[in-house]
């Protein structure tokens, strides 16, 4: 195996590693020589100490709290036998409180966040133990390896904090399908694969598997996924599996059987041991009498292939079954193969598909890469502003992507806004207070009362369209959500007018409106002669997302393949649905020493141009960010649809060279110049810089390259560029 192919297979071990669930428990029972050398002292829970350069993680904030998490539930073989043995925490997990600050989590989760802050370096670390001390963990481990000093670092990302803790007590998970009975079975049967959503195939193969009101048993042998890693198929003997009711008491709940995720429950080992053993031994055997018998499933097609809406149940021999009928079977087992880059069934997953197939049905066209680039760029973004040539389909990208979701004006949880030219503060969009009546009056944008029934209904995901949003300086009339943006969720309030201020219609208009995150912010925008520039603060912000037209050809044959597709299947995604797809502990511990000398490098090149212009912190956590949250989802080849190499080009195409824009005269020997006899560029040290051998090793920076020429051809026609 090649060491490209090496890297590779180590960085999938590690996605699936980092999506496991696990249980585990502050590690205060180990003695003071037992925990790494990563804080101030050697204790369960200590600040930060500061790294230097040459090392790999450092932070500015010496106020940064860390502590040590055990794990108390089955690991994955990955983790036990190659990540602990090179891993300088072992067997610890590091928890750091600065990744969960977008997160509700006590004592420093973004609700607790204005007070935290306020603490002293010790009372924070009390804080934390009084909070975590004796009780269960559920968390997820974060999972992140050096290449170039070959260091494993394992950190937490806590889920929820459970009830008090039983010391001695190991929990091993099983896993749970949400399916009819019938069809499980007959998938059991037929050694098709099953969907096991919180039980990757990096862990142990499954010993028991809940489905319904019954456990299955005594598998004999399992067979992975290539592709996806959430697909098991029991592919042999299957004429030993057993099956029994599940006679749990209500106490056994109380302690015994974790019931947290829809997907996955936890059992302690005694009650593995003293009751699920004697059930399984007890069980009747599935498929009894002869193994010729099959399960004939009448399955209506769905968007989700795991979704049985019609069951009829007859027992026969495939040799029985008509042509008719056999046509059905195969129709069911191709479903896979024809949508292979949606195998997996997550909710994020699912949500693509249905979002891809929206666009089709709706005659817009476009790569299923620009699809989810947008989608990483919505939810890692307070901002998202779609460009593009007129024409290609900017504001109904965003409405499909609403609608989707299950966003629209009729649940008062869409607003479509065009931007005037007269638009020249916020007031514009708001309103303001009438200083003669005392009455708040509010803008017929409907803006402020679109905020507070975002504010009323938590629970909802909103989201607001700027039409044309540079008709007019966007900085001024969209200046105070630039800045409140940037704020923890439940500090950003949007003032409409002052506090001592009379105003009597105040019940209805009180003098601020909290922006939740539940609200997102989506701009569409021209770049010509008609319209107005971004400026830096802007764009540091904000990822600039450029919509590709698709060949027509393309598209006659989507719309050609969409005749026989289903109707899209309307769904309301909830609040805690769509961020569940956020990761959002990122940070720069999350980027390898190569790429961040490669971004310094970056910095202090265009630095000798402009010294307003670079990589700022800001920046380098939004391409982590947009990283850490690319679904996995893959093309008909196995491979990822977005790599992390063409992350990195797109990230930098989108969030740097935005910025990177002036006169000829500036930026000329940085951008370079167009020549049209060769069609190439010269003398540009943007193009070299992307286009060496250092910088390979990280992407080929196709999308970054072509964007430089485009910035050539604009300096040498026009003397200035965008």
């Amino acid at each position: 195996m090649s060491s490209t192919a090496i890297e590779k297979r180590k960085d999938l071990d590690i996605s699936k590693s980092n999506e496991t669930y696990l249980l585990g428990v502050l590690a205060t029972d180990y003695n003071y020589d037992d925990f790494p050398m990563l804080g101030e002292t050697q204790e369960v829970i200590t600040k930060m100490r500061n790294r230097n350069c040459h090392d790999t993680i450092y932070y500015n904030d010496n106020t940064t709290i860390l502590f040590y998490i055990k794990p108390v539930s089955e690991e994955t073989d990955y983790i036990r036998n190659f990540i602990n043995p090179k891993c300088n925490s072992s067997d610890l997990y590091v928890g750091i409180d600065r990744h969960h600050r977008n997160m509700d989590i006590q004592p420093f989760g973004y609700k607790n966040q204005s007070t935290y802050n306020l603490l002293s370096s010790e009372e924070k670390k009390d804080a934390i133990f009084d909070e975590l001390e004796g009780r269960l963990i559920l968390f997820k481990p974060s999972i992140t390896y050096d290449q170039a000093t070959n260091r494993v670092y394992k950190n937490v990302r806590i889920q929820q904090v459970l009830d008090d803790y039983r010391e001695g007590t190991f929990y091993f998970s099983i896993p749970e399908v949400n399916m009819p009975t019938e069809a499980f079975e007959s998938k059991l049967q037929r050694g098709e694969y099953i969907h096991l959503e919180c039980y990757n195939n990096n862990m142990l193969a499954p010993e028991f598997i809940i489905c319904n009101d019954y456990i299955y048993s005594n598998f004999q042998s399992w067979k992975k996924h290539e592709g996806n890693y959430k697909l098991w198929s029991c592919d042999k003997d299957q004429d030993q599996i057993r099956k029994a009711k599940i006679t749990f008491e209500e106490e056994d709940y109380d302690y015994d059987v974790l019931d947290i995720l829809d997907n996955l429950k936890f059992v302690t080992e005694d009650f593995l041991t003293d009751k699920i053993y004697s059930l399984a031994d007890e069980g009747e055997f599935v498929f009894s009498g002869s193994t010729e018998e099959k399960y004939d499933i009448r399955i209506q097609e769905t968007t989700d292939f795991n979704k049985v809406t019609a069951i009829t149940y007859v027992n026969s021999s495939e040799d029985d079954l008509d042509e008719s009928e056999s046509s059905l079977v195969d129709a069911e087992d191709n479903r896979i193969d024809i949508d292979a880059i949606f195998k997996s069934t997550s909710t994020e997953t699912k949500f693509l598909r249905k979002f891809k197939n929206y666009t089709i049905k709706h005659n817009l066209c476009y790569d299923m890469k620009d699809l989810i680039n947008f989608h990483v760029s919505v939810k890692t973004n307070p901002l998202t502003i779609l460009a593009g040539m007129s024409g290609t389909g900017k504001t109904q990208i965003a409405r499909a992507y609403g609608e989707t979701l299950g966003i629209n004006k009729e649940n008062g949880t869409l607003l479509f806004l065009p931007i005037s030219p007269s638009y020249t503060e916020p007031d514009d969009l708001t309103g303001y207070l009438n200083s003669t009546t005392g009455l708040y009056v509010a803008a017929e944008t409907g803006l402020v009362d679109f905020l507070i029934h975002a504010e009323n209904n938590p629970d909802k995901i909103h989201m607001i369209i700027f039409d044309e949003m540079n008709l007019s300086q966007v900085e001024h009339w969209f200046a105070p959500f630039i800045s409140l943006l940037e704020l923890n969720p439940n500090e950003r309030y949007l003032q409409l007018y002052s506090n001592g201020a009379i105003c009597h219609n105040n019940t209805k208009y009180k003098n601020s409106v909290n922006i939740g995150d539940n609200i997102i912010f989506i701009g569409t925008v021209n770049l010509d002669e008609t319209t107005k520039d971004f400026s830096d603060r802007l764009l540091d912000r904000a990822n600039l997302v450029t919509l590709k037209k698709r060949k027509f050809v393309d598209f006659r044959a989507e719309k050609i393949k969409s005749y026989n597709m289903d109707d899209i299947e309307k769904y309301t995604y909830s609040y805690d649905d769509y961020r569940s797809w956020v990761d959002n502990t990122s940070g720069v511990d999350d980027l390898s020493i190569e790429e961040l000398n490669f971004l310094d490098k970056l910095h202090e090149m265009i630095q000798n141009y402009d010294t307003q212009k670079g990589v700022s912190f800001r920046i380098l956590e939004k391409i982590s960010s947009y990283i850490n949250n690319i679904p996995q989802v893959f093309d008909e080849n196995e491979n990822d649809i977005i790599s992390r190499r063409e992350a990195f080009d797109i990230e930098i195409k989108q969030r740097v060279l935005t910025k990177v824009k002036g006169s000829e005269r500036q930026f000329g020997d940085l951008i370079g110049r167009y020549d049209s006899n060769s069609k190439s560029i010269l003398n540009s040290d943007l193009y070299t810089f992307f286009d060496s051998e250092d910088a390979l090793k990280i992407s080929d920076f196709t999308l970054t390259k072509q964007e430089i020429l485009r910035k050539a051809k604009e300096l040498t026609m026009y003397g200035y560029t965008n």
